[in-house]
């Protein structure tokens, strides 16, 4: 993340070995503007903890598994007008 640039990060909660929240964690300490990043979490798991752990652990968005095409396109577009100071 630190030596690219991309315009948003589609994060799978569940990865082996380090999580989605961890990942995200480590990315939002990065200094701007990979920090900054837009990050939209994507998982199977459906109870309001993960979600609410998503969005704690700094997600601008989450979507359940499988997500359609425009539930994606909402999610991006909400997520890039979010600013990250």
């Amino acid at each position: 993340m630190a030596a690219n640039q991309h315009d948003a990060v589609l994060m799978d909660v569940a990865l082996p070995g380090i999580d989605g929240i961890e990942a995200t964690k480590r990315i939002r300490a990065l200094p701007a503007p990979a920090g900054r990043i837009p990050i939209i979490g994507v998982s199977g798991r459906t109870e309001p903890r993960d979600a609410d752990a998503a969005r704690a652990a700094g997600m601008d968005a989450y979507l359940h598994k499988p997500a359609s095409p425009a539930e994606l396109y909402e999610a991006l577009r909400t997520a890039a007008r979010i600013k990250r100071v």
